[in-house]
This record gives C-alpha cells, sequence and structure tokens, in this order.
C-alpha cells in the first residue's frame, strides 16, 4: 500500500503533471492555470492579449472543463464556465457597457440578442454604476449551470444574470463567427501562444475574434 501512495504522489508531481497548473502570464496579467468554480476546477484553455492602439487594455482568459479550439467545443463542455478580463488600463464602465453592446449586435443574430437583452442591461447597470475599472482590477464572468452567469468584480459579487443563454452571447462576441479580436480570439483558443498575442481593436474597448 505504502508503495502504491508514492508512486501516485510520485505521478501527481511530474513535470507534465504539474505544467497543466502552472501559471501563464499575458502582458503583465497573470492567470492561474486553472480556476475553481462552484467547486469544478476548470483548466485554463486560453488567455491573450488586448491592444487599444499600442496601449495594453487588458487580457482576458477562459476557463473550460474540457479543452476546446472552437466555440462550439467551449459551448458544448460539460459544467461550468469562466471568462476573465484582467484589466491592464482604466476603462470608463460605460465605453466597456457599449463596446459589448455593440459586439453583441455584430455577433449575434437577432434572434439570439432578443434572448441576451435582458442580461446585457444588467451588465450596463453594474457599468453604470462602476465609474471606471481601474488597472489590476479584475472582471470575471462564471457560467454556473442551474443559476445563470455570475459577474464579479474582484473577489465582489456585483450581479446575477438568470437567463442561460447569456454567457453564450458573451462567448460568441469574443469566439464566435464575427468576433472583434481574432487575435485574442485565437489565444483564448489556445491556437496561439499568449506573449506573442498583439491583438488591436477594432471598435473601443471589449473584443472578441473571427473564427
Amino acid at each position: 500500500m505504502r508503495s502504491l501512495i508514492t508512486c501516485l504522489l510520485a505521478l501527481a508531481f511530474t513535470p507534465a503533471a504539474m505544467a497543466q497548473a502552472q501559471p501563464v502570464e499575458v502582458g503583465g496579467a497573470t492567470f492561474e492555470g486553472d480556476a475553481i468554480v462552484v467547486g469544478h476546477r476548470l483548466p485554463l484553455n486560453g488567455a491573450g492579449l488586448h491592444l487599444k492602439g499600442s496601449n495594453k487594455l487588458y487580457a482576458a482568459g477562459l476557463y473550460v472543463s474540457k479543452r476546446g479550439r472552437s466555440y462550439e467545443d467551449v459551448s458544448l463542455a460539460p459544467g461550468p464556465k469562466r471568462l476573465q478580463l484582467k484589466i491592464l488600463s482604466d476603462i470608463e464602465g460605460r465605453e466597456l457597457g457599449g463596446t459589448l453592446s455593440t459586439a453583441m449586435n455584430t455577433a449575434l443574430s437577432a434572434s439570439e440578442m432578443s434572448a441576451c437583452m435582458s442580461g446585457l442591461l444588467t451588465l450596463g447597470e453594474v457599468f453604470s454604476a462602476k465609474k471606471k475599472l481601474k488597472a489590476g482590477e479584475t472582471l470575471t464572468l462564471d457560467s454556473v449551470p442551474g443559476q445563470g452567469t455570475l459577474v464579479r468584480i474582484g473577489t465582489e459579487r456585483v450581479a446575477k444574470i438568470d437567463s442561460p443563454a447569456f454567457f453564450g452571447c458573451v462567448a460568441q462576441v469574443y469566439l464566435g463567427n464575427k468576433p472583434l479580436d481574432s487575435g485574442l480570439k485565437s489565444a483564448m483558443l489556445g491556437r496561439m501562444a499568449p506573449a506573442t498575442t498583439t491583438s488591436a481593436v477594432v471598435a473601443n474597448a471589449l473584443s472578441p475574434a473571427p473564427r
């Protein structure tokens, strides 16, 4: 029995096993190699840097239960999911909310947009109350089956969006057929190394990517 326990411990601490949970640095922001969301350990699927001109706006990371290389893969992954933005430069809340709204209008069909409208309005209220997201702050959206999307700024929960479709709408903005930032999309889907991601903004603050 002792030899079996020793063997299992050795396997757990091999470089290959440990590498899966190593933090990833993107543009000065650090993403943990995995995240615990409502009791589920989710690996980091990918993370990338989003620029506005030459200014580092934020880094974005995606956590899912099963690694995906497309929006379809991510949407079909079972259990909770997490989208996390690490703010690198001060962003006005209204600008961030307005950009997300514009991005959704571009990325989603009319019926999809309708299903997500209540959630978008709730998120807009969050950004209206939060006048500015400052460098160093973190915006987290957790998709929790049976609960909806939980929104946090730092460790504080600031909203709960009941619509089961809302997280998928945001994911389409970043990962769907009409993303705002193809480089960021590729990085979040693990198609390129985070350090090489130098995506430029097309519209404003929030930026998704093409498929």
